[in-house]
């Protein structure tokens, strides 16, 4: 099998991410930063930064920022060639009458290419939503490997 490229690997990064994002929204009814990296091996892996078991709603900034550093240590010793974070934000709808609930991802290769990725959704029932399948796709800025 042959190596897949940076552009792979980010698409790899957003499919596993979005899954993942979709797949908390309908059981927990939301969800907590977490990242992806794909290892210098081709392997994709997600991850979550720490929380202290006592603290039940942990600070989303606090969580981000742990992640992102946890990230770029991984990137400095150069063990991962892409890594990604996930949000849950508020983006413009692709009709561009306002903003929407949407996930949020920040993906990344060592390359240099950043993007970030907004998945809308829309809140219909207790953990009812409906997805809209068109990701936005916008130049981003490096976190990790900048």
């Amino acid at each position: 099998m042959t190596d897949p490229g940076p552009d792979d690997d980010l698409v790899r990064l957003e499919l596993e991410m979005f899954a993942m994002a979709v797949h908390l929204l309908r059981r927990k009814g939301r969800f907590w930063p977490f990242g992806a990296v794909v290892w210098s091996d081709g392997e994709c892996q997600l991850a979550a930064a720490p929380v202290d078991a006592g603290e039940r709603f942990p600070a989303v900034q606090s969580l981000r920022d742990g992640l992102i550093e946890e990230l770029r240590a991984e990137a400095a010793g150069g063990r991962i060639r892409a890594a990604g974070l996930a949000t849950d934000a508020r983006a413009v709808d692709l009709e561009g009458r306002g903003t929407t609930d949407a996930v949020r991802l920040d993906v990344e290769s060592a390359d240099g290419r950043a993007e970030v990725v907004h998945l809308a959704y829309e809140r219909l029932f207790p953990r009812r939503y409906r997805i809209d399948p068109r990701p936005v796709r916008r130049p981003g800025r490096p976190l990790v490997f900048g």
